[in-house]
């Protein structure tokens, strides 16, 4: 008989910035886990993301930015079409909703979740 001992999960789910994507260390690049310090990571990508890319991709005055967004929009057609394994522990999903959504279906205010600074 087989006895095993359930494996504590210590799952994130993180939300990246588009200037994260644009300006830092390529996301497929990093390890994820040992950053964040979990098991499992799932990248969630909003809807705003890809529209925000896809702008930068053709009208940013900076060749480089253009270049790296097209880059970026590229691996996520790459990883839609696939499991989405970004690499070991970690995967992403593409949301096809807005937030906005799920805001107004939750009746919470968009501002309340605002600090002045």
């Amino acid at each position: 008989m087989l006895l095993t001992t359930p494996m504590i999960s210590n799952a994130k789910t993180i939300f990246i910035d588009t200037n994260d994507y644009l300006h830092y260390m390529f996301f497929t690049d990093i390890n994820w886990p040992a950053l964040i310090g979990a098991t499992e990571i799932k990248i969630v990508v909003p809807p705003v993301i890809t529209r925000e890319l896809d702008k930068h991709k053709y009208s940013h005055r900076e060749e480089s930015v253009r270049k790296r967004a097209q880059k970026v929009t590229k691996r996520f057609a790459e990883l839609l079409r696939s499991r989405g394994e970004v690499r070991p522990h970690t995967t992403i999903h593409f949301e096809a909703q807005e937030a906005h959504n799920e805001i107004m279906r939750l009746n919470l205010s968009r501002e309340s979740q605002m600090t002045n600074s």
